[in-house]
């Protein structure tokens, strides 16, 4: 996998959710670490879990359609 093949952003359905992904990933495990039981933290963690898995199944089908060409 690779960089974006010059394709438009608005070209491919989930290329607008690309980029917020990793901040969102974060900002809950940010949040999850400000909270005060380890269950709560646990929560947000599993939340920040969750949202890298759709941005790795967003990676894989943009590759997929050919919207992905490699670095090397």
């Amino acid at each position: 996998m690779g960089k974006a093949a010059g394709v438009p952003i608005n070209a491919v359905p989930m290329g607008t959710g690309l980029r917020p992904l990793p901040i969102l990933q974060t900002s809950n495990i940010a949040e999850g670490a400000a909270r005060e039981s380890t269950k709560e933290f646990l929560h947000f963690l599993s939340i920040a879990r969750g949202s890298l898995s759709e941005l790795e199944t967003q990676i894989v089908i943009a590759d997929e359609l050919g919207y992905l060409e490699n670095e090397f």
